[in-house]
Parts: C-alpha cells; structure tokens; sequence
C-alpha cells in the first residue's frame, strides 16, 4: 500500500483585486472558445533559496501587492466568464454567445502549509512524481467553463519545510502556455522591481479574428452548455521527470539529421520522435495500428502578418503526423523526426485560415476524451523561460504541474534547469507503460540523471552544471598530434591589422520585431525554414550594402560564424572547450541582393547554412592540414558583412550573487568595417542586441536607412536595468 500523502493545511483565502477599472468586455476567438471544455493550466515554481531574513509575511504580502498590480495589465483574468443567450421570436434558444466580462472580481490566492514536505520530497529525482503535488493547485478537476463562477485564476502558495511552492491554476480559455508565462513572468518582474520599471514584455489584449469572420462575439449553434461539455477523468497514470542534457538534447538531434540526410530536423522535433517511438514500443500494439504524435504548434509567428510575441488569448493548434506502428517502429528514429518536421513545415498561414474557417462552419470544443489510446501527445515548450520568474529570491529549483489535462500518453516539456538546449520531460502514462519505458533501451540510452538537489540549492560548493571537456578532437587520419606547420617563422604566419576610424553602435531588436522579420522573410520565400538569425542576417547584409553606394555587379558576402560541434557525426559535447566554428559564406551581387527582397537573402543564408554539415566540416579540415593558414583579419574585404557571436549565448545567465548584469559589451578587438556582433535582447530568448561597426559615412547612412530603422526598436530604458535587481 502507498502510504498516506502528507497532510496540506490551507491557512487563508482570499480574492486580490485590482484597482478599480472600466467595465470592459472581452470577445473570445475561435482559439478561445474550444477550449472550454479543458482543464486550467496548471504550472508551478518549487524555490528553495529563499533569503533567511525574509518572513512569510513578507513573502505574503509581496506576492499579493504584486499580483494586483500584474492584474491591472491582465486585467482579463480579474473578470469572470459570462454567457448571453441567443432567442429567436418564439423566444426559443438558438444560440449562446461565451466572452469574458472583465469586471474586477480578482483573483483567488490561498496561502497553505505543508511542513512535513521537503524540497527533496517535490524533485523525488528517481520516483514517481508525488501524488501530494495535485494539492499544490486550487481548482484540481474544473474545466474552463467553471469560470463563469469561478476565478480565471488561482494562487496557491504552500510553505514546506524547507522552501515554498508557488502554483497558479489559470484559466485555459483566457490564454495559452505563451501567455501564461507571459503572466508569471511579468508578475515575478512587478515583484521584483516593486512595481516602478516599465514591463518589458506588455500584453497585447487585441483579440485576433479572421478576415469575414471578425464580427465579435461569435454565435456558437448550441442552446446549452451541456450540448458542447465534457468532463474528464483519466484511469490511474503514473507520471515521471525524465532530464535530458544539453549534449543529449545535442546528439538526438544529430543523429536524427544524419539519418535524415538533413539539417533541419529541431532538437524538439528529434526529441519527441524519440518519445513517440518508445511509448509506442511500450504499448505492444498490432503493426497495423494507426498511432500519431501531436504538437501544440504555435501560430502567432506563421500567420502573415504574424501576431506579436506578447499577444495575450490562445494561439496554438495541435497538428499530428500520423503513420501506422509498424512503419514507425520499423524505421529510425531520424524517419520519425522528419515525419514531425513535415507536419510542422505544412502549418503556415494558409492552413491555420482554413483551419479557423473550417471551426466557423462547424464549431466545437476540444474533448479530453477524444485523444486516442494510441497515440502521443507532446505539451508546453521548453522555449517557455521558466526559470526568469524570479521574485527577488533567485531562480527557482523546478517546475511542476498539477493533475490537469493529463492522460495516458501526454508528455510535458519543461526548459531544463541548466538552461536552453536541456529539457525536463513530465511523462504520463498507464502504469505497464511507465514500466517497460523505464527499461526501453532507446529511450534510455537518451535519458541522463537528473541534476543534484546541492546544485540548485547551494551557491559554491556543488559540481559543476556545464563541466568543459578537454579532449581536442582531430579529424580521422590526421590525428597524430601536434600538428606541424611548415613554416620556419611566425612571421610568415603573422598579421597586425589596425582597422580605419570606425563608429560602433548597438542596435536593439524586441522579440516582436525579430519574430516579424522572421515572418516576413518565411512569407518571401514561401516557407517555414527561415530561422530568426537567419532573416536578422539577411537585413544587416542588406542594409549595410545599401549604405556603401556600390556598383550593382560587385561582389558582396555574408559570412556567419557557424558551429561544428552539433554537425559533426558523431557530435561533440556541446560542452567541447576549444575552437569548434567555421566562417560560413552566401555571395551574391550587389544589384542581385538589393533587388530581390529579404526572403531572397535570407533563403541564400539558410542554403548556406544547410549546406554546412560534417562532410563540408571534414572536407575544409583535409583542406587545411594539406595547406595550413591563420585568419588574417587584413582578408576581411570591404564589401561584405560578418556575423559574429550569437543571440544564443547565455549572457545573462552570468550570475555571480549580484543579480543579472543590465548588458555586454566588447572591446576593440576583432572589429572592422562591416563586422557585427549579436547578443541575447536583456528581455531574453527572441530579443537580440547588434553592435555593428563602420566607417562613419556607412553607419549615418544605416541610421537613416528605412528597411533597417523600420525593425529596430528603442532600447530598454536605463530604469528598467537598473532596477531589476533591486
């Protein structure tokens, strides 16, 4: 027998209002609507470093003030559902309208108390997810039509023993998993700041309807709520965190790319046909059984023109790719990763319109008790920056959800505690399943031990998150080391490059403007490869040869420092200390570049980048021990553009007890006209800040250059920096 779960005592109830508003209606969108039937979403923070001078009072109070004043900017989520009937003249129902009233009736926190329960009892690193979390989060079991008389959102703060769990239960039909951590984020910011910087992420509150569908509110063809509902109850799961590794992440990605023959198969897409292949095996079905994989796939950035970052309300579809078990299993994995790839490539702007146009003739709500005992289904997004909540008491030590929207087969992505690259994956399934996935070789042989509880709580002592390796790698034949130059001075190696007077300038990109770049250059090209560098490249190259005025038949190049250790085959450890980068080229003409659009330039930087794989890799080594050389800066000619660093180097994760840095910089080195340099935004994944330099003349033409000033935003204000880590 299990034994008992700890007991949970709730001490208080009550609702935190927001200051009073204007009554305001809310209109929901078909995304909206169908997704009454659902649980909330139910995600939570585990903190275990809480500064020993800080009261629960003061945690209390701080987290209540701050919530009041997030509400002022959700106000949605203060309001409650209402539901408006539509009669004909007999006076009959032939129809409902759903929306939300935002009416300040505020939201529900509930401070309880748990002090027989650990930190350690919450992570259980080999167990079972305890059954005890389920009661970290109000309203377990209601479904977004509950919010008619229920809050939209729910607080729950539990005190443990040794540190607290913050969970929120939060109403599904109001947002998405973009928008809830939107909410949490920009709550734990309030907090922090106390309320006096600007938001860096606001919501977007504009809900989005398609063109000859946007008479809001939608008439649904239903004269009661019973005719659309549904509830759910799933049969006994076990559910399990399974951590993937930044370099485990990296090789599954790998390898499925080299079975594929391609580059463009996602670490995600690689990670869940792993998981859709395992659990498949687990469930012994016939080989003619059909089984699929979903995704909730994003549509904020593939509509045309894209929705912005922050735009507040659901914005997701679920899109499966679907085969039969026997063609899955009989397959490799990088078979099933392009089968993913395909099925994410297909949802563009025109299906998501035919999709919506599809709902307005025939709508209805998404069932929980329509997902097939067949298939998987893979949840939330480990882009989710769940680790920036921070309160003013550091990063918190985990993630976890409650029991909702949970069935046999869903999977629950996390961003690992490491950071980008490192995944937590929550895995639910009927207990026999859970079983032969724990001994699933494949599966396995992916999976790595979770971090150390010391590592997330203490400040110096624990191992290293990241340790470098140290082992050099040399291309096959040629591994005899050290390598000899022939040459009989460094002087006949050697450079000294002194670059012209140049202007240097940091040029700020907000998500939103990189996501529309990033669409707009996808739309061009008519596809759904273009990454964000990719496009942000693109518009540099472009903009930079405009400002030098030159002849339409010259030259000009983009060289992208691109990396080797993920390309190569087998991949290096994303943690191999050393040199492991090429300088990539796209050439073209300048009348070729300025007359095409930015599609055109930025599909010649994804062609480019395509094409640099471990046999290119290995082909440029051979290249170089038959003639070796150094990079002569001198070599850098003056009609091309380098991209340098990357937006994906954790920057800001540099925390050495002080809080986040307000920015980077660099020095004089490696900088000559034409080379530009990029940086994550400091408002974090999505964001990019560019320094570019320039002769003087090139850089005052780029500031008043219309493509360019058009996707450049203004800079955080100083406050905003500098008040973060007050």
């Amino acid at each position: 027998m299990p034994s008992p779960a700890p007991p949970i005592q709730h001490l208080s109830t009550c609702m935190v209002k927001p200051p009073p508003l204007p009554p305001k209606r809310c209109h929901l969108t078909p995304w909206d609507l169908a997704m009454f039937s659902v649980h909330y979403i139910q995600k939570g923070l585990l903190f275990a470093n809480l500064p020993p001078s800080l009261s629960t009072d003061q945690i209390i109070d701080r987290l209540k003030s701050s919530l009041s004043t997030a509400l002022i900017h959700f106000y949605p989520l203060a309001g409650r559902f209402v539901t408006e009937e539509v009669h004909d003249e007999n006076q009959k129902v032939t129809g409902i309208f759903w929306s939300i009233d935002c009416n300040g009736e505020g939201a529900e926190f509930i401070h309880a108390i748990a002090d027989k329960i650990t930190v350690s009892d919450v992570l259980s690193p080999s167990d079972d997810v305890p059954s005890f979390i389920r009661s970290f989060f109000p309203l377990d079991g209601a479904i977004n039509h509950d919010g008619h008389t229920q809050p939209l959102l729910a607080v729950q703060l539990t005190e443990l023993l040794d540190g607290i769990f913050i969970g929120c239960s939060f109403n599904h039909a109001v947002g998405d998993g973009t928008s809830y951590w939107n909410f949490f984020n920009t709550w734990a910011q309030i907090a922090r700041t106390k309320g006096v910087a600007p938001l860096s992420r606001p919501p977007v509150h504009d809900r989005w309807f398609i063109d000859g569908y946007d008479t809001a509110p939608i008439k649904l063809p239903f004269s009661h709520p019973d005719d659309l509902l549904e509830r759910f109850s799933p049969p006994p799961l076990r559910e399990k965190i399974f951590h993937f590794s930044v370099q485990s992440i990296a090789q599954l990605k790998a390898k499925a790319n080299q079975e594929c023959g391609t580059n463009s198969i996602s670490s995600f897409q690689a990670l869940s046909a792993l998981v859709w292949r395992s659990i498949t095996r687990t469930r012994n079905l016939p080989a003619d059984q059909k089984t699929s994989c979903r995704l909730a796939a994003q549509n904020r950035a593939r509509l045309s023109p894209p929705l912005s970052p922050e735009y507040f309300g659901n914005s997701i579809y679920p899109i499966i790719a679907t085969t039969t078990v026997g063609e899955l299993l009989n397959h490799d994995l990088g078979w099933a990763a392009w089968l993913l790839n395909r099925t994410v490539a297909d949802h563009n702007d025109s299906t998501i319109r035919d999709r919506l146009r599809a709902w307005m003739a025939r709508p209805m709500v998404y069932p929980l008790t329509g997902f097939d005992r067949f298939s998987v289904m893979m949840g939330s997004s480990p882009r989710f920056d769940v680790y920036g909540c921070d309160f003013e008491w550091g990063k918190a030590v985990a993630a976890r959800s409650g029991s909702a929207n949970k069935f046999d087969g869903k999977a629950t992505s996390y961003l690992g505690w490491e950071g980008p690259g490192s995944v937590d994956l929550e895995i639910c399934l009927v207990p026999e399943s859970m079983s032969a996935l724990e001994s699933d070789e494949e599966f396995r042989s992916a999976v790595c031990p979770p971090l150390p509880l010391e590592i997330a709580r203490t400040k110096g002592v624990a191992p290293l998150s990241r340790p470098p390796v140290h082992d050099r790698w040399f291309i096959d034949g040629y591994d005899t080391a050290p390598i000899k130059l022939p040459f009989s001075h460094p002087d006949d190696l050697l450079e000294r490059f002194s670059p012209p007077p140049l202007r240097e300038k940091i040029f700020h990109f907000s998500v939103q403007s990189i996501a529309q770049l990033k669409a707009k250059a996808n739309q061009e090209c008519g596809t759904n490869s273009i990454s964000s560098f990719q496009a942000l490249s693109a518009l540099v190259w472009r903009s930079i040869t405009r400002t030098r005025n030159l002849p339409a038949d010259q030259k000009t190049s983009c060289r992208l420092a691109a990396q080797n250790r993920a390309r190569l085959s087998p991949p290096l450890s994303p943690e191999y200390f050393g040199n492991s980068i090429y300088p990539i080229i796209a050439t073209t003409t300048v009348g070729e570049l300025l007359n095409h659009d930015l599609g055109w330039a930025a599909w010649l930087l994804n062609r480019t980048v395509a094409d640099h794989n471990d046999s290119t890799i290995r082909d440029r080594l051979r290249a170089w021990m038959a003639r070796p050389m150094v990079y002569p800066l001198t070599g850098f000619d003056r009609f091309s553009v380098m991209m340098g660093s990357s937006p994906r180097f954790n920057v800001y994760g540099c925390d050495f007890g002080w809080g986040k840095a307000v920015a980077p910089r660099s020095g004089s080195a490696n900088k000559f006209d034409g080379k530009a340099t990029s940086y994550l935004g400091w408002e974090g994944p999505g964001s990019v800040d560019l320094e570019i330099c320039l002769v003087p003349e090139s850089m005052s033409a780029l500031e008043s250059d219309e493509e360019f000033r058009s996707a450049v935003c203004p800079p955080l204000p100083l406050e905003v920096l500098a008040r973060a880590n007050k």
